[in-house]
C-alpha cells in the first residue's frame, strides 16, 4: 500500500479534549459535555510527501517508463494529499489540505501587515521557526480566510492510513486505549467543570451571571444490544450490495464496549 512506509515514524499522539452544547432540560439549562479525541500522527505532511513521490518514482522505474513530469508528479500528490485534515505545531490549529502547491516554497512572499514578506521570513519572526528552503507548500482555506498556505514541514497529518486500520493488532490497541468507562470519563470531564468554576478562568461566565454545578444530572437510560463496527474502506462495497460485511472487518467489542 502507498499509504504506508516503515521509514516514517508510526507514532500516533492522542489529542484528549472536550466536545459541549448546551440542552434545555425542565429544571434549566444543562452543560452536555463529551470526551473528544484527535488523532495526529508522528510525520509531517513534508514527510509524506517526499514519500509518495519515491513511490512514484519507483512505479515508473518498476515499469521502465520515462521519470515523472512534474503534471504526473502533481496529479499523484493531489490525488493521496487533497482533503486529508492536519495540525499544526506552532498553533495547534487543524486545516484541512485542499491543494499542494509544488510551484510554491517557503521563499514565495504574501503581503503582511507589515507589508510583503516572505513565508520563511514570517515564520522566523513570528514564531521563531527556522524553514526549509526548498518544500512544498500546502493551501489550507480556513474559515474567513481564503488564503492560507503552510509550509508542509510545519503541518501534521491527522487521522489514520488505511495501513493502520488494516492492522487488527495496532487497531484493537488503538481502541483499548481509547476506551473509558463512566467514572474514568466523568474525571476527565470534571477538569473542564473545574476550569469553569475556578475563580480566574471561569470568571466569563460569572460575569454573565452562569455557574456551573459541579455534579452532574442523573438520568434513567436503556442500553441497545450492540452492533457490528467497522473501521476498514473494504466494507463500503458490501454496503452497497446491502450485505454483511466478513467478521474479521470488524473491530472486537462487547456489551461492555471496545
Amino acid at each position: 500500500s502507498p499509504d504506508y512506509d516503515p521509514r516514517l515514524s508510526p507514532r500516533l499522539y492522542l489529542n484528549k479534549g472536550f466536545l459541549t452544547s448546551m440542552v434545555y432540560l425542565p429544571r434549566g439549562p444543562a452543560l452536555k459535555i463529551d470526551t473528544s479525541v484527535r488523532l495526529v500522527q508522528g510525520q509531517t505532511a513534508l514527510s509524506k510527501l517526499n514519500f509518495f513521490r519515491d513511490v512514484l518514482l519507483r512505479q515508473h522505474e518498476d515499469q521502465g517508463l520515462p521519470a515523472p513530469t512534474k503534471a504526473e508528479f502533481d496529479s499523484f500528490l493531489q490525488t493521496h494529499m487533497a482533503g486529508r485534515t492536519c495540525m499544526t505545531q506552532h498553533n495547534q490549529v487543524r486545516y484541512r489540505i485542499m491543494k499542494v502547491c509544488l510551484d510554491m516554497s517557503p521563499l514565495s512572499t504574501f503581503t503582511s501587515e507589515d507589508g510583503e514578506i516572505t513565508y520563511m521570513d514570517y515564520f522566523q519572526r513570528r514564531h521563531g521557526i527556522k524553514l526549509l528552503k526548498k518544500q512544498p507548500m500546502l493551501y489550507c482555506p480556513f474559515r474567513q480566510k481564503a488564503v492560507i498556505y503552510l509550509p508542509a514541514e510545519l503541518a501534521f497529518l491527522t487521522g489514520l492510513d488505511e495501513a493502520f486500520v488494516a492492522n487488527k493488532d495496532f487497531s484493537s490497541e488503538l481502541w483499548q486505549s481509547l476506551r473509558q468507562n463512566p467514572k474514568e470519563q466523568w474525571n476527565h470531564q470534571a477538569r473542564l467543570i473545574k476550569g469553569l468554576r475556578d475563580e480566574g478562568t471561569g470568571q466569563a461566565l460569572r460575569e454573565w451571571g452562569v455557574s456551573v454545578d459541579p455534579e452532574p444530572i442523573k438520568v434513567n437510560f436503556g442500553q441497545f444490544d450492540p452492533d457490528p463496527i467497522y473501521f476498514s474502506r473494504r466494507v463500503e462495497e458490501y454496503f452497497m450490495k446491502m450485505q454483511k460485511p466478513p467478521a474479521d472487518l470488524e473491530i472486537p467489542a462487547g456489551t461492555d464496549g471496545f
